[in-house]
Order: C-alpha cells, then structure tokens, then sequence
C-alpha cells in the first residue's frame, strides 16, 4: 500500500494556487494602476549632526538639574517623563504623583536647594552625583542612561 504524505498533497495544491495567481490578466493589474494614483512617502528629513543633542557631562548635569527643580516643585509629569523606560514601569504617573505630593508634605516651605552637580559619562550612560542643603538626601552615584536622544534617570 502506497503511503501519502503531507507534501504530496499540499504541493499541487500550492501549484495550483500559484497558476491561478498568475493566470490573471495582467493587462487589467496595468490598467488598474495607471487609474489609482501611486502615493509617495513624504521626503525623509535628516538631521544636520549640529542639530543632534550633545550628550556629554554638560548635557547630563542639565539633566539631573531638570529633574530635581521638577522633582522637588512636585511637577509629577516632568519629573516622570525624565525616568527612564525601565523605571517608568516600574511605577504609573498616579503612584509617582502621590510620592512627589508626599515630598512637597515633609519640606513644605522649605524644599532643599541644589547645592552640587558632578557627573561623568561614558557613552550613553553616565553617573550622577549631587548634593542638597539638607545633606541626608544627597546623591551618590545615580545612574543615568540615554533613551530617545536624551538623558533618563536610571535609578529603580
């Protein structure tokens, strides 16, 4: 007895499927394309490297300086958008805001002062370190990496 596999029979199926494709009439595919109008994509804009962001120490101390004036004026949506997407998922903008009203509730009219930036890059990631005018919340050793052509705090 002759045993049938899955090829002999799925293979003249392809063919036939095949012929039946290219049997259509290839004058009315022609026709068809000159009466529906081809689009184009839109011109692709490059960058000059000029405009490209700089990240570099000045780049990344700006950063952290963003972060912690948004941070600690309880700008939640500011503060959050500087995380990057591994922190980011770790928390929502809900839990993140309650933290930062948290933050606003214990300084109240006297939110510390930046006092010190150091920081040092090493290709997309870099280190920051800084320092308030309430010394037990200063920064040691925070990582930051580059995310979308910017800095993201890295820290979670």
């Amino acid at each position: 007895m002759k045993r049938i596999t899955r090829l002999t029979v799925v293979l003249p199926v392809l063919l036939i499927a095949g012929c039946s494709i290219e049997s259509a009439p290839t004058s009315n595919l022609t026709e068809t394309s000159k009466e529906t109008p081809v689009q184009t994509a839109a011109p692709v804009e490059t960058v000059a490297p000029s405009a490209l962001p700089t990240l570099d120490e000045a780049s990344l101390d700006a950063a952290v300086r963003a972060y912690s004036a948004a941070f600690f004026a309880g700008d939640a949506t500011e503060a959050f958008a500087t995380l990057s997407a591994r922190c980011a998922a770790k928390t929502d903008l809900s839990t993140y805001t309650g933290n930062l009203m948290a933050v606003q509730l214990v300084y109240k009219d006297a939110i510390p002062t930046l006092e010190t930036v150091e920081v040092t890059v090493n290709g997309d990631s870099g280190v920051a370190s800084y320092t308030y005018s309430d010394h037990n919340i200063d920064v040691l050793g925070q990582p930051w990496r580059v995310e979308d052509g910017a800095w993201r705090y890295d820290m979670c």
